[in-house]
Formats: structure tokens, C-alpha cells, sequence
């Protein structure tokens, strides 16, 4: 669930894992009240997902605005959630922090 921008930069953090063989799967979700996706895929090539009534994930995750990331592992677990304030991908260190885990869980 994240904007435009963030996903540009969730999508550099894939394709740099990608380059080490570090393959994740990633995806956004956009809400179902703005389900226009076309700024999203200016910016990144991950799949792009939009929330419905049957679903609703925004109201599932908790998630009262965008930009929320959340880290799944291989069994379909929670393991992170990182709030918008948390979560700035052009901060190398937070990038830094995500990458790591995802090479932990991709292992």
C-alpha cells in the first residue's frame, strides 16, 4: 500500500536484491476508493492490486492512509509492518534495514 514514489523505490530495492539472486515477491495495494494504478506503473513494474468491498485489506491491515509496507515470509506470516513514518526508502539506512530482512526471509 504504498504511493507512487515509494513504489518506484520498493521497486529498486527488488531489482537490487534481484541482481545478488535475491529473489521477493513484491506487490502494491491500492484502495478501492482510488483505484486508478496508472501513476503506480510509471514508476515500477510491480504487480498492482486494488482493494474491493469482498476484500477490504486497507480496513484488514489497519491502514488509515497509504504508504504502508508489510513484510510476509514464505508461510504467509507477518513478520514486519512498517508504518508511512517508518519507512522513507530513499533514507539508506531504512533501505538497508528492508533489504536485509528480505534476503533473511528469502532464504
Amino acid at each position: 500500500m504504498v504511493c507512487a514514489s515509494q513504489a518506484g523505490k520498493l521497486q529498486g530495492v527488488k531489482d537490487k536484491l534481484a541482481a545478488q539472486g535475491v529473489e521477493v515477491a513484491v506487490y502494491t495495494v491500492i484502495s478501492k476508493f482510488f483505484p486508478d494504478g496508472s501513476l503506480i506503473s510509471q514508476t515500477c513494474n510491480l504487480p498492482i492490486l486494488t482493494d474491493t468491498s469482498a476484500v477490504n485489506a486497507w480496513t484488514q491491515m489497519s491502514a488509515t492512509t497509504k504508504d504502508y509496507l508489510y513484510v510476509y515470509d514464505k508461510q504467509a506470516k507477518l513478520v514486519a509492518w512498517l508504518p508511512p513514518w517508518e519507512k522513507d526508502l530513499g533514507d539508506p539506512a531504512i533501505a538497508a534495514k528492508l533489504e536485509n530482512l528480505l534476503v533473511t526471509l528469502a532464504k
